[in-house]
């Protein structure tokens, strides 16, 4: 039950602590990671995180840093916490494990097909060039 100080809902210590704990569940479930915090689980994906959903896991991670000293607690946004909650949970709810391996294979592929359209077009133009074409 959040408490209310001077008519606004503060939240407590132990609901960003839930909300870390599902963060990670998913981003584990969903990107395929055994990190124990939210804090290593983005620093793991790196780059593969996009930016904006970077600077919600951001968000979160500085909430749960100011959490255990009480005046950094209070200048808290509950509001930007549970958008930046929503929205980190809503990408990692789109995620498919089997669809991004499959991407990834595909890329995989082009990538290894382009360079050989490349390396034969150079053989040709040598060949050419030396006449025994």
């Amino acid at each position: 039950m959040p408490t209310y100080y001077w008519g606004c809902s503060v939240l407590e210590p132990r609901e960003l602590r839930e909300i870390e704990e599902q963060l990670c569940l998913l981003m584990n479930e969903r990107l395929g990671l055994s990190q124990p915090n939210l804090v290593k689980t983005v620093r793991k994906l790196g780059r593969r995180l996009p930016p904006r959903q970077a600077n919600n896991a951001q968000v979160v991670i500085d909430a749960i840093a100011k959490a255990d000293h009480p005046r950094l607690f209070a200048q808290i946004s509950e509001g930007d916490i549970h958008k930046a909650n929503a929205r980190l949970t809503e990408y990692l709810e789109g995620i498919d494990r089997k669809k991004m391996r499959i991407d990834g294979a595909i890329r995989l592929a082009s990538g290894l097909a382009f360079n050989l359209l490349i390396l034969a077009a150079i053989l040709l133009i040598v060949l050419r060039l030396r006449g025994f074409v």
